[in-house]
């Protein structure tokens, strides 16, 4: 497994979490504590932390591989986590 691969999976399941007791707890947590979280857990795995949305349930990061600079997004849905990624625009 790749260093790339091994920090999706690790932020997969993180965001998976978060997504999960969203659900649960919407109504009594604001949800910049949610981006706080995504974001620490996107510095810990070396990549930039950009943004997360509710609608749809995503988390957007930049991260390098081989000198690339890439723009991920991880997006949960209620059965699966999809991950895209492009090379970034500088």
């Amino acid at each position: 497994m790749t260093k790339v691969d091994t920090m999706v999976n690790t932020l997969a399941e993180q965001l998976d979490y978060l997504h999960s007791r969203w659900q649960d707890e919407k109504d009594y947590e604001d949800f910049a504590d949610y981006r706080r979280a995504a974001s620490e857990w996107v510095q810990t795995a070396g990549a930039e932390f950009v943004k997360l949305t509710q609608r749809p349930f995503k988390l957007h990061f930049k991260y390098s591989d081989d000198g690339e600079v890439f723009d991920g997004q991880l997006r949960i849905t209620p059965t699966q986590v999809h991950f895209t990624a492009q090379e970034a625009i500088q």
